[in-house]
């Protein structure tokens, strides 16, 4: 829902993103800036899929691609081409792939660090992974002063320390683009307000039903 508007994600969502990450593509908004869209190429490559995308490829691979001028037809036809790449369920499986290992597994070892066990944790740590990095995290975690729960802390009340941390960081960012994501820690607020730390459906997000 943060990244492309919709609960189950769009796999064909291609653009170039305004705060110099580059080509964002997919399901999670895979960057080039991140090496995450490079990764999916890879892995959508060897699994058999049906599109030729070395040309994004190299591109990619340039440092002109980290940066690209949306006006290019080399651009354009870059991103019409991971668009139609979208539709092909190997590109998709990729995607997923890709995301467990690179940012979802690393955030699971993050919370079983931190001593976190409920899903609206989880999904915390998750989104600051493949938001702001790995790194992050132990950044924030030094902003505030609540105990972890494998110290003996309060999950939820830690829970709602860090992402509160979190929300002033973005929201202090020169970036006014990164500023403009102070969205994702309000969604988050939101939800510890309604106490749907299960995440259980039926439940909205940003007007966005998951059901």
């Amino acid at each position: 829902i943060f990244e492309t508007g919709t609960a189950a994600g769009d796999p064909s969502s291609a653009t170039v993103l305004a705060d110099g990450a580059g080509i964002s593509f997919g399901i999670h908004q895979a960057t080039a800036r991140s090496g995450a869209l490079l990764a999916i190429l890879d892995e959508y490559d060897d699994r058999g899929g049906a599109i030729d995308l070395d040309g994004v490829r190299a591109r990619l691979l340039d440092s002109v691609g980290m940066s690209p001028d949306t006006s290019t037809p080399a651009v354009l036809a870059d991103l019409a081409l991971l668009r139609v790449a979208g539709a092909d369920p190997v590109m998709r499986a990729a995607q997923e792939a890709v995301f467990d290992a690179k940012y979802w597994a690393p955030a699971l070892t993050d919370c079983r660090r931190i001593g976190l066990v409920l899903p609206l944790s989880a999904a915390v740590v998750y989104d600051t992974h493949i938001q702001s990095g790995a790194g992050r995290v132990a950044r924030h975690r030094r902003a505030f002063v609540e105990a972890a729960p494998v110290n003996g802390g309060d999950e939820q009340v830690w829970t709602a320390a860090y992402i509160r941390a979190r929300r002033k960081w973005l929201a202090s960012s020169k970036n006014p683009v990164v500023r403009a994501t102070v969205y994702r820690p309000d969604a988050v607020l939101d939800l510890i307000a309604r106490n749907r730390w299960d995440l259980t459906p039926p439940f909205k997000v940003r007007g966005v039903l998951v059901a």
